[in-house]
């Protein structure tokens, strides 16, 4: 009986095996039915997260508060990578209008924004998909919802 149940484990174990190593097989690649798209370009929001040829983009932000623009306020970008804490590589700070202009070399993939005034965070965003060759123009609100900022709009830059 010990071995019948051994041999019984093994036949399971081994088709459970092949089932995965042939599932995870890039021919037989299962797509997400629904996705969120960006509505300029109309292609899902994973997709252009991992643009393969990633050059350089340019992030507008504009900061406001109660519709009122924010002027000095730092804003910084890193690229969100799984267990990795963020290193906030690139930055400017806001003009008259609330507008910081940040380029990023060898853009592609998901990045997180933090503004700062006077040392202090006064907001974050996470998740904002940006890719190389895009001039990106995100709103980000201070104050009201936090996570992610106004959907970005993209086009060639």
């Amino acid at each position: 009986m010990a071995e019948m149940s051994f041999s019984l484990r093994g036949a399971i174990l081994l088709a459970c095996a092949a089932g995965l190593i042939w599932g995870c097989g890039g021919e037989h690649a299962v797509s997400p039915s629904t996705s969120e798209r960006d509505e300029a370009s109309d292609q899902p929001l994973g997709k252009l997260a991992v643009d393969e040829s990633a050059t350089q983009a340019v992030v507008v932000a504009t900061v406001f508060e109660d519709d009122a623009p924010l002027a000095g306020v730092a804003v910084a970008l890193a690229r969100s990578i799984s267990g990795l804490a963020p290193k906030f590589s690139w930055a400017d700070t806001t003009d008259a209008y609330g507008r910081a202009r940040v380029d990023i070399d060898d853009a592609g993939g998901y990045y997180q924004v933090r503004a700062t005034r006077g040392g202090n965070r006064i907001g974050t965003w996470a998740s904002m998909p940006i890719n190389g060759g895009q001039r990106v123009t995100v709103d980000l609100p201070i104050g009201g919802r936090r996570g992610r900022p106004a959907r970005p709009s993209s086009r060639p830059h």
